[in-house]
């Protein structure tokens, strides 16, 4: 073999190992940010469901945009180690399972267990508890949400009531379109979302558990519709389907 043949031969050898190298490193690096992901998921589970440790609510929203964030960033570089289109679908796809259900199991536990929120089986007497924690009347609360927002003393709680209300279903008009294909028709989606927040109401009245509220449920479906007709744009519905298989 003459010089410029084995120069040849060994610049290829170490071309190859340059290109391996970031190859196994990413590797590390996604299936360690992975784990990072799994241990945060699970010390958050941990830190919600003990008494004996205060989440804020602030904190509950860091750790779980932290959370989203270092999935995310793993999905990402994972991605980028795939060579076909489906086996870059089928990550993308499982990263956006993992973060609903990642939310799922927050709106339950927000809505039927946290006490900081108020989630915590009354001791009173159905009755009593049908006259001070229920309303069966349209807008009521709301018009009282509205009123108390010019209320200094009122206007945090009023406020975070009405935004957090349309917020806490917003992803839900998000990823159901976006990982389920037939709920990408309105006439699938919106009456499993009303069926759905109607149960959610009235498992909180059996439960005596937060409130029953039919302005919660006003609440709840403009979110979520909200973003469900967003993702009926066309660069949303172009995205959602290039994630079907």
């Amino acid at each position: 073999m003459n010089i410029a043949a084995e120069a040849k031969v060994c610049y290829g050898m170490n071309y190859s190992f340059k290109r391996g190298v970031p190859m196994s490193v990413k590797k590390i690096i996604y299936k360690t940010l992975y784990i990072c992901a799994a241990f945060l998921a699970l010390a958050v589970i941990i830190a919600e469901m003990s008494p004996q440790i205060e989440v804020f609510t602030l904190q509950k929203l860091c750790f779980s945009v932290l959370f989203i964030a270092i999935l995310v960033l793993a999905g990402e570089i994972r991605g980028s180690l795939e060579k076909s289109d489906e086996e870059k679908r089928r990550t993308v796809r499982g990263t956006l399972w993992v973060i609903f259900a990642f939310y799922l199991f927050y709106l339950i536990w927000l809505l039927f267990f946290d006490g900081s929120f108020d989630r915590i089986a009354s001791k009173t007497d159905f009755p009593t508890y049908i006259s001070l924690k229920t309303n069966f009347v349209p807008f009521v609360t709301i018009r009282r949400f509205l009123t108390n927002i010019s209320n200094k003393t009122y206007a945090s709680s009023a406020l975070f009531n009405l935004v957090g209300n349309i917020l806490a279903f917003m992803p839900l008009g998000f990823f159901s379109p976006l990982l389920i294909k037939f709920l990408r028709k309105p006439w699938f989606f919106i009456p499993l979302l009303l069926v759905t927040l109607a149960a959610i109401e009235g498992l909180q009245l059996l439960l005596r558990v937060g409130s029953c509220d039919v302005d919660d449920l006003i609440l709840n479906t403009l979110g979520a519709i909200i973003i469900y007709f967003l993702m009926k744009l066309p660069k949303a519905r172009k995205i959602a389907q290039s994630l079907d298989s």
